[in-house]
């Protein structure tokens, strides 16, 4: 019998509970966004039926190593915080860091995590090595949009939308038109039970995003300012790598600094930091010994008992008023 995991990006769900309370001091934001957090998942368990849940966290990222400007903007903006700005930070640190520690030594979820891995590898690499299993993702970054297939779903938590290989729909199973932007992100229309995606889409927008790049990882265009036309008879003439695809990627354009580059070399840089599909050997290997060493059985007593602990220690009385609905799944093992 297959199985359901509900594959959490815990840094996104964090990020994303953390800018959902604006409101008092920094104990009761953080006590409100455990609150999201602990209920958003709770949520997508009864509505997906799981039978295990896998948190996969951030590390230092492999691709810093090899890309200088990756994510270089986001440490920019740490850095220009203010004093009480940072301080604010680290309480909410502190107190996820003791979530870390909770849902690895307490409960018996997997706690996916390697000093060299981004949570994108851990969860490209599980659906990988889950293929007879439904793996349905909880996150708002659409780079996963490229692993999608008839056993993997992504759910946004903040739009409340589910996007599939066939489409996307809201909580109500209502499907919707989308359209693809320039840079390969989706952009949902209105609602259309009749609607159907080209067959290519997934493919068309991850070519799209490589070329384009990321500007929020840092992660700079192949080819700045190519036309669309251009861009969409390249991608039909990939296979083949005919004419077109060449007259594309044989390009070359000069930077604000006078440095010339040729579209080709941009683009493979760009595919190795972008495609989760195609991972490099060594990332494959360390994210699977990673994945491999978790998912040995773990069978911690006394769930609900730590989980009370914890929910005391942060103050989190609403949650705890309810704890069977929590225990659920933070008991549900890997089997």
């Amino acid at each position: 019998m297959s199985k359901t995991f509900i594959l959490i990006d815990l840094n996104n769900l964090i990020h994303r509970a953390k800018h959902a309370t604006q409101h008092g001091d920094v104990s009761i934001k953080i006590g409100m966004s455990m609150h999201i957090l602990f209920n958003s998942i709770s949520k997508m368990w009864k509505k997906f039926k799981g039978t295990h849940v896998v948190f996969c966290l951030d590390g230092k990222s492999w691709r810093r190593e090899v890309y200088e400007s990756y994510k270089l903007s986001r440490r920019l903006q740490q850095a220009t915080k203010s004093i009480k700005e940072r301080e604010e930070d680290e309480l909410f640190y502190e107190a996820y860091n003791d979530l870390i520690a909770f849902l690895t030594e307490k409960t018996n979820c997997s706690v996916l995590k390697s000093p060299g891995l981004e949570a994108d590898d851990l969860i490209a690499c599980w659906v990988k090595k889950h293929p007879d299993d439904m793996n349905i993702i909880i996150s708002t970054d659409s780079d996963f949009c490229q692993l999608l297939a008839d056993n993997v779903e992504i759910y946004n938590g903040v739009t409340n939308m589910r996007i599939t290989v066939s489409g996307v729909y809201d909580d109500k199973d209502k499907l919707f038109e989308f359209t693809l932007k320039n840079d390969g992100k989706i952009k949902v229309g209105k609602a259309n039970p009749n609607f159907v995606p080209a067959a290519d889409w997934i493919e068309w927008a991850k070519f799209s995003k490589i070329i384009r790049g990321d500007a929020g990882d840092g992660i700079f265009t192949a080819y700045p300012k190519v036309r669309q036309t251009l861009l969409r008879n390249a991608f039909e003439d990939r296979k083949n790598k005919g004419y077109i695809w060449n007259n594309l990627m044989l390009q070359t354009w000069k930077d604000h600094e006078g440095n010339i580059h040729r579209v080709l070399d941009d683009y493979n840089r760009n595919m190795m930091l972008i495609d989760l599909v195609e991972l490099p050997d060594e990332i494959v290997e360390l994210a699977a010994a990673v994945i491999d060493t978790e998912i040995t059985a773990k069978n911690i007593p006394n769930i609900g008992i730590w989980f009370m602990k914890f929910c005391g220690k942060h103050d989190l009385t609403r949650l705890a008023q309810y704890p069977d609905q929590f225990v659920q799944f933070l008991a549900a093992r890997y089997e």
